[in-house]
């Protein structure tokens, strides 16, 4: 529960980023997921 509450207040305990390179271009997809709630976040990267 508690840990709940603090991912809600915005605190968020994010795992280490996992990378997906984009068929062959200089691009890069980047994801993280926290570990508590789940919650995910992406961004794209140029390499």
């Amino acid at each position: 529960m508690w840990k709940r509450l603090l991912c809600k207040l915005g605190s968020h305990d994010w795992s280490k980023p996992r990378t997906t390179y984009i068929s062959g271009s200089n691009v890069r997809e980047l994801t993280q997921y926290c570990r508590r709630c789940g919650k995910q976040k992406r961004w794209i990267e140029t390499v």
